[in-house]
């Protein structure tokens, strides 16, 4: 009897013991998603691909918007992603957002390496010059692994970075880090972020309605946008209404599909995965209408402030769109 007493004490010693453990990231799944997110980044700052092994998961799908389709396995996406690391030294990565949910995590970041290698896979030849660009990866994580990413950044300014397309006359978008800290989010209300940003895709995007646009963004609005390098300050409402007009004069039935997309929230950031469909029927200065249907993706980063949008990464496959629109010739 006595021990089964000394058995019974154990076993409520062990219990109350586990129960004063502190909660890690392995209990709570945001923390613990938010980690998953800054190993993917520390993978590629210390360019050790073979701990991919640890992080993805054996059936992960890829989606890069250099790829006409998403890329599954294991074996495939690490191959891939360590070709970029031969094609690319001296990288260089700097968080600057990084968003998690319950499923998903998000980490918006700029990055500087050398072209120094030739990039096999896409059959470019190395410039030997430096490369700078920023970029925005979601991550739908299970049990610690990624499952699934997705990769956005501008197309047209990485074959520019990379020597196959001629550079633009007047580029656009800071790579330079922030001197301060922002990747933790600031405090916000996520189910309402999620809610404006929503809105301004389906009421201002969808419905063209740019009367909304001074309820949804702040006074002080600036927009990092990586593809536009029409001589135009994006801030202000001002700067909101020059950046969207010219879409819905090129595409007057431009829509956002917000159920084909997902939204990642936390604190006073939102980083939406998108997917957007027209015809391009308008013309505008030096592009005229082709008449094409064009389906164009990316990932935009917003930052909220006092209940409107203060601040938007604007990460799109320009190349595509281009191409799509006539532009662009196709490549061979």
């Amino acid at each position: 009897m006595n021990r089964v007493k000394r058995m019974l004490m154990v076993g409520i010693v062990m219990l109350l013991s586990i129960s004063a453990i502190p909660c890690t990231a392995q209990d709570d799944p945001v923390a613990s998603n938010r980690a998953v997110a800054e190993r993917w980044m520390e993978i590629w700052q210390q360019a050790d691909w073979d701990a991919l092994e640890g992080i993805l998961a054996p059936d992960v799908v890829m989606h890069n918007p250099f790829l006409p389709t998403p890329m599954e396995g294991y074996d495939a996406t690490q191959s891939w992603v360590a070709s970029i690391g031969t094609a690319f030294e001296d990288m260089d990565f700097t968080i600057e957002h990084l968003v998690a949910n319950e499923d998903y995590a998000a980490v918006h970041f700029s990055a500087e390496a050398v072209f120094a290698n030739d990039y096999d896979l896409m059959g470019v030849p190395a410039t030997g010059e430096p490369v700078k660009w920023s970029e925005i990866d979601v991550l739908r994580i299970e049990d610690g692994q990624i499952v699934e990413f997705w990769m956005g950044y501008d197309t047209l300014h990485m074959a520019q970075e990379m020597g196959i397309a001629p550079p633009a006359e007047d580029a656009t978008g800071d790579t330079t880090p922030t001197d301060a800290d922002t990747s933790a989010p600031g405090a916000g209300d996520p189910d309402a972020n999620i809610a404006l940003v929503e809105q301004f895709h389906t009421a201002v995007l969808n419905n063209q309605n740019i009367d909304l646009i001074p309820e949804l963004f702040s006074e002080n609005f600036v927009l990092h946008d990586r593809a536009d390098s029409r001589d135009v300050s994006y801030e202000g409402i001002a700067g909101v209404e020059a950046w969207v007009q010219p879409y819905f004069v090129m595409v007057p039935d431009l829509t956002f599909a917000i159920d084909e997309g997902l939204m990642v929230a936390e604190g006073d950031l939102v980083v939406f995965q998108w997917v957007g469909y027209g015809t391009h029927s308008g013309d505008v200065p030096d592009i005229p209408a082709s008449g094409n249907e064009i389906a164009v993706s990316g990932i935009s980063l917003y930052r909220l402030e006092d209940g409107k949008i203060a601040e938007t990464w604007f990460a799109m496959d320009t190349l595509s769109f281009l191409t799509q629109i006539e532009v662009i010739p196709p490549a061979e």
